[in-house]
């Protein structure tokens, strides 16, 4: 992160997304402890298959525990966005002013890797949920667009979104204060994003937003 200029991040644990997630969330928060700059995001899911306890009990844990981001990967965690199963777990976090990071991982486009209508379910059930679409890709601009113009409560992070001159389109057609700035790291490397952002045509105003300011406010709304 120093290496980058970037003063801090928030992180979770990839262990908790292809093992046992509530330990390893757990886990994550001690190893956390010695760096204040870095942010611990809970990966969570659905809890009738008995992997994660009831949402009320989650949300109590995460709120003792100091945690106040959730990400969820329902393509790679094999569950459905949808209300009938997700619904539950993300009504419990719109009522403590939880924000939700929702990632279906990178997938050609033409496979529409995304649930565009499990996401405009949600969006329209809970509008007091703050939602984060990561992984947003060139492919899904379109839906990603009118998603964004039907629902305030949607924001998407950046570093997937490769269009020509994206972040600069997001931020004008829809508010600085939807998009939020992302590395992918470690996966990628974050040379591109941060370009991205520094050679968009954005007042300083707006890219501070979008640089971190817009991902404290929506920390800043938990358990609140």
């Amino acid at each position: 992160l120093s290496r980058n200029g970037l003063s801090g991040a928030l992180v979770y644990s990839v262990d908790a997304v292809v093992a046992d997630a509530q330990p390893e969330n757990v886990r994550l928060v001690a190893e956390l402890e010695p760096y204040p700059t870095l942010e611990p995001a809970w990966v969570l899911m659905p809890h009738y298959g008995g992997e994660m306890d009831p949402p009320e009990a989650l949300a109590a844990a995460m709120r003792a525990a100091g945690v106040r981001a959730a990400r969820l990967f329902p393509r790679e965690q094999a569950y459905s966005l949808r209300m009938w199963q997700a619904g539950e777990l993300l009504a419990t976090l719109e009522a403590h002013g939880v924000p939700v990071w929702v990632d279906f991982g990178q997938r050609h486009w033409a496979e529409q890797a995304t649930d565009w209508d499990g996401l405009a379910e949600v969006c329209a059930a809970l509008p007091r949920l703050n939602i984060v679409l990561c992984s947003a890709d060139m492919g899904g601009s379109h839906r990603l667009c009118a998603l964004l113009s039907r629902f305030p409560n949607l924001h998407v992070e950046t570093s997937y979104y490769t269009v020509h001159r994206g972040v600069e389109l997001l931020c004008t057609r829809f508010g600085a204060e939807r998009v939020l700035f992302g590395t992918g790291m470690p996966m990628r490397a974050a040379g591109p994003a941060l370009t991205g952002l520094a050679y968009a045509g954005l007042d300083e105003e707006a890219r501070a937003l979008v640089g971190g300011g817009n991902l404290q406010r929506l920390l800043r709304r938990a358990w609140r």
